[in-house]
């Protein structure tokens, strides 16, 4: 083969490996992800990172419904459901719901639909984080069918541009009022006074339940140590 005609061809494949090298490093990755949703929490000069946020309020537009409002305790660091009246919260799907907004990403680039055709002008939910001089909103529209479903957001750090999400990403800020709750409905441990719990219907016979230093047990009929079983 001709020296020039090999140069040129060793020439041009060394140009398409620096290329591809290009492509791998600073391209899309297989995720199709564009960016987070809310940026401004990742902001490195004033982080709004998910242990800063303080209170979280959940407006349930469609189908309409109470409004939900978690409250971290600033002491313990723990949540409290205090509206639609107080409750004790499940800490971590609380935090679930949180972190899920933090990391949220914008799923794909193309075109995305009119606020009317997103449901963003009449929006599902209005998810509101907070903490003392700052407030961050998220606002759900409509949420597609199937396993690998968008749902279409708007975000208060981009206002008027309508994002599509994987549903899996939000999936917590879509839940009712027992995904928040304290599913632990007798409680353990020395911080409640309650001894004994009878339950009786009709025919069928008492159901006893006597707590033994700081745990439950079946006194009646006696099953001994009780245990509860998540749904």
């Amino acid at each position: 083969m001709n020296p020039k005609t090999t140069a040129f061809l060793f020439g041009a494949l060394l140009v398409m490996l620096v290329v591809l090298a290009v492509v791998l490093v600073y391209g899309p990755s297989n995720t199709n992800e564009t960016g987070f949703v809310f940026t401004s929490m990742h902001d490195t000069a004033a982080p709004f990172e998910p242990k800063d946020v303080e209170k979280v309020v959940i407006e349930r537009k469609k189908p309409a419904d109470a409004t939900l409002v978690f409250e971290r305790d600033p002491d313990t660091k723990k949540w409290r459901i205090t509206e639609p009246r107080n409750l004790k919260a499940d800490n971590s799907n609380i935090d679930s719901l949180v972190h899920q907004i933090y990391d949220a990403h914008r799923a794909e680039k193309s075109k995305a639909p009119s606020l009317k055709d997103a449901g963003l002008a009449d929006p599902q939910r209005i998810i509101t984080l907070s903490k003392e001089g700052r407030e961050l909103k998220l606002t759900v529209g409509e949420v597609l069918p199937g396993d690998n479903a968008l749902a279409y957001v708007l975000s208060s750090d981009a206002p008027g541009q309508v994002m599509g999400v994987r549903r899996s990403s939000i999936d917590s800020a879509l839940e009712t009022l027992p995904f928040f709750r304290n599913k632990d409905l007798l409680g353990e441990g020395p911080a409640t006074d309650l001894q004994v719990v009878k339950v009786t219907q009709g025919k069928k016979g008492t159901v006893e339940l006597k707590k033994d230093k700081d745990h439950w047990r079946l006194a009646q009929p006696p099953y001994g140590e009780a245990t509860w079983a998540p749904s």
